[in-house]
């Protein structure tokens, strides 16, 4: 309600680094919604910094009738196109170039990877999408999670970097699947 008004509120919070909740004034500037959390983005009063409180993190709340002190020139779309809710890898944004299947990764017509994000056809089975993103490791954890389902054209070390870690995971899998008693031997021991 705080956020919707443009109110500030108080909250009873633990940060995971704090040892007792502490009450804290914050000044709601926004809400991100990242499976499985919830993170209320603003300021605290007292402190520096534009603030991601996960909203499970607080125990109670109160609305303020004070007015919300917004610091000049925020946008929640650029905050988060800065790679601030991601673990940057690097400050510089990674110009991306994929592949996809459709009609599986259909969604990002929808919600796009980026402002700049340009999707072309390319027949029935698939089409391009180019795009600049956050060099984040949320990025990559998205691409990997993907990767039956799509190509990475560009950039190549990115594709490259994908391609060995999807590769040290199969191995390590097969590593562990050998270890495992013949199956036949768990089948015949089951109750």
């Amino acid at each position: 309600e705080a956020l919707l008004r443009e109110f500030k509120c108080k909250l009873v919070y633990k940060s995971r680094n704090w040892p007792q909740p502490e009450e804290i004034l914050v000044n709601p500037l926004g809400l991100v919604f990242r499976d499985p959390n919830v993170y209320l983005i603003g300021t605290i009063e007292g402190r520096e910094g534009i603030r991601q409180l996960v909203l499970h993190r607080s125990s109670e709340g109160r609305l303020l009738k004070k007015p919300v002190e917004r610091p000049d020139g925020f946008d929640l779309d650029l905050y988060i196109a800065s790679g601030a809710m991601g673990i940057l890898h690097s400050d510089k944004p990674v110009f991306l170039h994929l592949r996809c299947d459709k009609p599986v990764l259909n969604h990002l017509a929808e919600s796009p990877l980026g402002f700049d994000q340009v999707m072309t056809d390319i027949d029935e089975n698939s089409f391009d999408v180019k795009v600049t993103v956050g060099d984040t490791q949320d990025l990559r954890w998205w691409l990997t999670a993907q990767a039956m389902h799509l190509d990475i054209i560009e950039p190549i070390w990115l594709r490259r970097e994908i391609c060995a870690n999807l590769a040290n995971g199969q191995a390590r899998n097969k590593e562990m699947t050998s270890q495992e008693m013949p199956l036949k031997h768990l089948l015949s021991s089951r109750p």
